[in-house]
């Protein structure tokens, strides 16, 4: 199954959320610089893959990294859409394999072993799980927690088709749990946008 090696090696950003925290000890600033584009969801853009039949709003334009895999089941192919911002890295797009993976086994199996080898190469902490569908199709939501940060995945088995979206928004040093607190409820948000906005398009 395509994790999330498929991808090019993940880059350690420094995620500049400060600003987004009221802090009584902060000074304040005559002109304080504007808020990134991942949170003014006037900014996003709707993205949509005529070849993967899919759209999805992000802060940005992707780039797309196309990658054959070898598996078990046959020769595969991936096709991502990469974007990467002082917030957060993301990552949508979708792996034709050779049969139907809605009809290869319980759709459960399939989707407890891609989570359980996720969860093995991210070395990782499952925080939450839960089961999704998009157009009546099965799909599993994951937080999971790395030793630099927290990924959100969402996976869907469409057919031959396994659609991935990925968010992974980097730990930040904060001066209190409440400062804490608050970015982590941004990055959330940030994420949720991103994910909730994930559509099937109809040819």
């Amino acid at each position: 199954m395509p994790l999330h090696g498929v991808m090019n090696t993940r880059t350690f950003i420094l995620v500049t959320l400060v600003l987004l925290v009221v802090s009584c000890g902060s000074q304040a600033q005559d002109n304080p610089p504007p808020p990134v584009d991942d949170f003014v969801p006037g900014r996003w853009k709707e993205f949509v893959s005529d070849d993967g039949s899919f759209a999805v709003s992000m802060p940005g334009v992707p780039t797309e990294v196309s990658q054959p895999i070898d598996n078990k089941a046959g020769s595969a192919v991936a096709r991502f859409h990469n974007l990467i911002t002082k917030t957060a890295e993301y990552s949508v797009g979708y792996t034709i394999f050779g049969r139907d993976l809605e009809k290869l086994q319980p759709t459960k199996v399939t989707l407890d072993g891609i989570r359980d080898r996720v969860l093995a190469k991210e070395n990782g902490k499952l925080l939450s799980e839960e089961e999704i569908s998009a157009e009546g199709h099965p799909g599993r939501a994951l937080t999971i927690e790395v030793g630099d940060g927290i990924f959100r995945d969402r996976y869907f088995l469409v057919g031959t088709r396994l659609y991935t979206m990925t968010v992974f928004t980097s730990t930040v040093k904060a001066r209190s749990q409440a400062e804490s607190d608050g970015i982590r409820k941004a990055q959330e948000s940030v994420a949720n946008h991103f994910l909730d906005s994930f559509k099937l398009l109809t040819k």
